[in-house]
């Protein structure tokens, strides 16, 4: 794996050069251990990076998390999402409501943390 930012750094670049627009999400870790408390990591294959098409986005400090999933829907393509900056932390939606750059309460498939890190990542599909 290799870094490819964190945090402010991070949101900025998943914009330019890594987007998940048209992403699929192919795996979902949840973990709580004794150092880090939980930790969240989502796995993406990317459609339109020339760069590296595996990325891996890595939560921690996690405040509120929820995600929906029933058998006969798609796990998991990206259509929209919404990553930004919160003053105390961040904040990822898979299915916002809308396209603004603020929470709604109708957004899904969201994660709110303390801390996000970027990893590309040479895995075997």
């Amino acid at each position: 794996m290799k870094s490819i930012g964190e945090n402010e750094q991070l949101v900025n670049i998943v914009f330019r050069d890594f987007t998940l627009l048209s992403s699929n999400l192919y795996k979902f870790d949840v973990e709580n251990n004794d150092t880090e408390g939980l930790m969240i990591r989502l796995h993406f294959r990317l459609l339109y990076s020339g760069v590296n098409n595996t990325v891996m986005l890595r939560f921690s400090g996690i405040r509120e998390y929820s995600f929906y999933y029933h058998h006969r829907g798609n796990f998991y393509n990206v259509e929209r999402y919404k990553l930004l900056k919160m003053k105390d932390g961040f904040y990822i939606s898979l299915d916002p409501f809308d396209e603004t750059g603020i929470v709604s309460p109708q957004d899904q498939d969201f994660i709110l943390c303390e801390k996000i890190e970027g990893f590309l990542v040479n895995e075997a599909h």
